[in-house]
């Protein structure tokens, strides 16, 4: 069931009554609570479980369900940006679902703060470089230390989901425009496809660095050129 306004067009000389907004209601509506409560006290039982929210087990635990989730909504922004690329017209009818999914990123970002907050106040369990006394101890944490260290963290982190978070916003106001203004569905069809070439070669950077930051670092003694790759595969096959 939905419900919302109704704008009423002309098409071939006939009235075409159009839903702009579409809401998800009743039992739907009541799985959806149900879900979240759900999710809620799973999250809370696995933080008391796991040793506290800065126990290793919880934040380990987190850290792979999280970049997961990410991994999703990077992969339909991914397939949202390649199809404007390509100019494909075959995907316009499930399009819309890629760009609302994407369109979650800030949600993405704030479900981050419970494995960047521990960086930041140096009490981490998994990134032994954000903690001062182990990269005292530790030479090859020393060395890193011009790119793995806290600010230079955080000034990334924000690049990537303000990157990711402006194009899948962008992507969505443009296609719903299209759908709106008449006559410029072409214009505005054009314009997402300039903006798509320049914004897969960011795209493909701020992955790569995302999951060399959140993932590989776990590991200080690990090397990898092609880690992002890996990364960019699982997302695309989610």
């Amino acid at each position: 069931a939905h419900q919302g306004r109704v704008r009423t067009e002309m098409a071939h000389g006939k009235e075409v009554h159009l839903d702009d907004n579409i809401q998800i209601d009743g039992e739907a509506s009541d799985l959806g609570k149900k879900a979240l409560g759900i999710g809620v006290v799973a999250l809370v039982l696995g933080c008391v479980l796991g040793g506290g929210p800065l126990g290793r087990q919880f934040t380990s635990s987190y850290l792979v369900a999280y970049m997961y989730v990410l991994a999703l909504g990077l992969g339909v922004l991914w397939f949202v940006a390649i199809q404007h690329l390509t100019n494909a017209h075959w995907s316009v009818v499930v399009r819309r679902v890629a760009e609302i999914l994407a369109a979650n990123m800030p949600l993405l970002a704030l479900l981050a703060v419970p494995v960047i907050v521990p960086i930041v106040i140096g009490q981490s369990e998994i990134f032994e470089w954000a903690v001062p006394e182990k990269v005292a101890q530790n030479h090859i944490l020393e060395h890193k230390a011009g790119y793995l260290n806290v600010t230079f963290f955080l000034i990334r982190i924000v690049v990537y989901f303000g990157f990711w978070s402006l194009l899948s916003r962008y992507f969505l106001n443009k296609s719903v425009e299209q759908d709106t203004s008449s006559g410029k569905a072409e214009e505005v069809n054009h314009s997402m496809q300039a903006v798509s070439a320049p914004s897969m070669i960011a795209f493909g950077l701020t992955l790569t660095f995302c999951a060399f930051d959140l993932l590989m670092s776990v590991d200080p003694y690990f090397f990898s050129t092609i880690f992002g790759v890996y990364y960019f595969g699982g997302a695309v096959a989610c």
